[in-house]
């Protein structure tokens, strides 16, 4: 965690001399990544990771390619300096090449190493600016241009015109494998975690970790310890994900973003500063067995609005196995900053599955008021149940596939269940005869039927009934409580019955 950090204004990125910056990337297994950005100018590529494979290149940028955002092979790193302020992702050594039986398990993907990165070179300083792709509106790969931390809030301070609103800073942060979570996320309001694992099948637990945030140390990344985020920093040698504003050219650094070395560990830490805005903050996760977790956070701070803000909402990026968000302006958001708290707001909720199962919500940590006697409530919209998440996790059933209606989070516990339609309730009667569920819709016709147990689970279904009436026979249930769900041309209800 040692730091250069020169504060004169006079730029010597072409002057005389040379320094060795030492970075420790995180504790990564043989064919996994990582995204470096190098603190000085003229280190080579290859020189700099020579184990990486060259055969085919291992070595990539990020850039547009006519059609998407796509990481675009280096074909000859060894000719290749790292660019100025530019991200590149290197895979991990090929082999280690050593007796050491620790790393023998590295080279047959059983171990995970922590790359021992060195860059030799004149230390940059002073202001370096950054070609975004195609002139803006795309995403571009950045990094840390200083052998020094920066300011995470001065960044978005000084790119405001260069950077789109409803972006954050992303973090690769996965496996090398496509059952692995999508990117962290940081903008000025929170920073949210991904299982960087991609899970554990050997576990029950589905949130494998030793703390809130998938087990991960974060000290190659950035410091982020304590409130306000004008503290919070990346680290030298970091690189990162960014997305221009339409009209934008360049993401530009400078000596002001500049910090002192971080000298504690860099765990996301809750406490409050007195000169800050306050700030009540809930992380809340999605997991299952074997595919890991998707988190995302709330914020309530006086400085927000509901729209999308910029440096303090941000989009979720990449997608993995499960995606869990929370939704405003039509957009499905890793990090939603709102106005100051209060308690009838409600915060639509959605996820994606890419298998059906088991699922867990979980609430993983929490600040500000939440610290407190108030409650957060998920809000199960199929079955009707509201739960406690401060209390204990929600398991559900779901089938694969996305759905951004299913859930809210809500703080106060209102009726167990609602219906936005009262009337259309109202006109929809179900009884039970000799075995069989009867469904009278009165003058409206009904299109499906659906019955699920309490706990989300399909149990039948049926579509183009197209009637008034309609009755279920035949079913193989236990006693318990079942949810009908009724579709019609005038809406959706959900009714619970005892069978």
């Amino acid at each position: 965690n040692a730091s250069l950090k020169q504060t004169g204004t006079t730029n010597t990125n072409t002057g005389s001399g040379s320094a060795t910056v030492q970075r420790k990337g995180s504790a990564l297994y043989r064919q996994d990544y990582t995204l470096w950005s190098s603190p000085v100018s003229g280190q080579s590529l290859y020189n700099f990771s020579p184990a990486t494979s060259t055969n085919p290149s291992r070595f990539y940028t990020y850039g547009w390619n006519g059609t998407a955002e796509v990481y675009q092979t280096v074909s000859n790193p060894s000719a290749t300096n790292f660019a100025d302020g530019v991200g590149y992702l290197i895979r991990m050594p090929n082999l280690l090449s050593s007796t050491n039986p620790e790393y023998l398990n590295y080279d047959n993907g059983l171990y995970a190493f922590e790359y021992p990165g060195v860059f030799t070179g004149t230390p940059h300083n002073g202001d370096v600016s950054v070609a975004l792709n195609t002139n803006g509106g795309h995403f571009t790969a950045v990094g840390n241009p200083y052998p020094s931390p920066i300011s995470v809030t001065e960044f978005f301070s000084d790119n405001s015109a260069n950077l789109a609103s409803g972006e954050g800073i992303y973090f690769w942060r996965k496996r090398n494998s496509a059952d692995a979570s999508s990117y962290a996320v940081l903008n000025t309001i929170a920073f949210v975690a991904n299982d960087g694992d991609g899970g554990d099948a050997d576990t029950d637990d589905p949130f494998n970790s030793t703390n809130n945030y998938g087990g991960q140390q974060w000290s190659s990344y950035f410091n982020v310890t304590s409130n306000p985020a004008a503290q919070w920093t990346i680290a030298p040698g970091q690189g990162f994900i960014v997305k221009g504003a339409d009209a934008a050219t360049t993401v530009t650094f400078n000596n002001t973003m500049r910090r002192d070395a971080a000298t504690t560990q860099p765990f996301f830490k809750t406490t409050q500063d007195n000169e800050a805005p306050q700030i009540s903050r809930l992380w809340v996760g999605l997991g299952k067995v074997g595919q890991g977790f998707s988190q995302t956070a709330i914020a309530y701070t006086a400085t927000a609005t509901l729209g999308l803000d910029y440096a303090m909402d941000s989009r979720i990026f990449g997608t993995g196995p499960i995606d869990l968000y929370s939704l405003a302006e039509q957009q499905k958001l890793a990090i939603q900053a709102r106005p100051e708290f209060v308690d009838t707001d409600v915060v639509p909720m959605g996820y994606k599955a890419s298998t059906g199962g088991t699922y867990v919500f979980r609430l993983q940590d929490k600040d500000g008021i939440f610290n407190g006697d108030q409650n957060v409530y998920l809000k199960d919209n199929l079955t009707g149940t509201i739960h406690n998440i401060k209390t204990g996790d929600y398991t559900f059933v779901t089938d694969a596939g996305t759905y951004n209606t299913r859930f809210e989070i809500v703080y106060l516990p209102g009726e167990e269940l609602g219906t936005q339609n009262p009337e259309l309730a109202n006109s929809v009667v179900i009884y039970q005869n000799n075995g069989a569920i009867n469904i009278n819709s009165g003058a409206i016709d009904m299109t499906s039927v659906t019955l699920y147990d309490i706990r989300g689970r399909k149990l039948y279904h049926k579509d183009g009934i197209n009637a008034t009436e309609f009755s279920i026979t035949g079913l193989h249930i236990a006693h318990e409580v079942i949810i009908v769900e009724i579709n019609t041309p005038q809406g959706n209800i959900s009714k619970k019955i005892v069978y």
